[in-house]
C-alpha cells in the first residue's frame, strides 16, 4: 500500500513539474523582452532553447514512463519537437514583437534530440533493473 501511495506523489510531483515547466516555456516565448535585461537574458539565446527542450523531454518522460506509457522517450521527444516548432511558428503569427528563428528552433530540436538519445538508455537501463529485481 505503501508503494502505491508513493507511486501517486511520484506522479503527481512529475505532473505539476511538467505543468510548471509549460507555463514557464510558454511565458518565455511570448513575454516581451525588450525593457527588461534581466528576463531577456533568462529566456533568450539558443542555449536556454536546448535546456527548455531537453528539460521538457524529461518531464514528460517521467510523467508517461510513471504511468507505463508504452513509448514514453518517442512520445517525448515528438511533443518536445511539435511545441518547438509550433512556438516559432506563433511568435512569428501572433505576436508583433517576437520574431521566428529557424536557429532557435533548431536548438529546441537539438534539445530534445539529445534527451531522445539519453533517454533511450536511462529507459533500457531502468528496465533491465526492474527485470534483475
Amino acid at each position: 500500500m505503501f508503494e502505491m501511495a508513493k507511486k501517486n506523489w511520484m506522479l503527481a510531483l512529475y505532473v505539476i513539474a511538467f505543468l510548471f515547466s509549460q507555463f514557464l516555456l510558454l511565458y518565455g516565448a511570448f513575454a516581451r523582452l525588450d525593457n527588461n535585461a534581466l528576463m531577456s537574458k533568462f529566456f533568450s539565446g539558443y542555449k536556454m532553447h536546448f535546456i527548455a527542450f531537453f528539460f521538457t523531454s524529461l518531464l514528460l518522460f517521467l510523467v508517461l514512463y510513471e504511468i507505463n506509457f508504452g513509448f514514453p522517450v518517442l512520445a517525448a521527444f515528438v511533443y518536445s519537437v511539435f511545441v518547438a516548432v509550433a512556438v516559432e511558428y506563433m511568435q512569428k503569427w501572433f505576436t508583433n514583437y517576437r520574431s521566428f528563428s529557424s536557429y532557435d528552433m533548431l536548438y529546441g530540436i537539438f534539445g530534445a534530440a539529445c534527451f531522445l538519445v539519453i533517454g533511450e538508455a536511462i529507459s533500457h537501463l531502468a528496465d533491465f533493473l526492474k527485470k534483475r529485481s
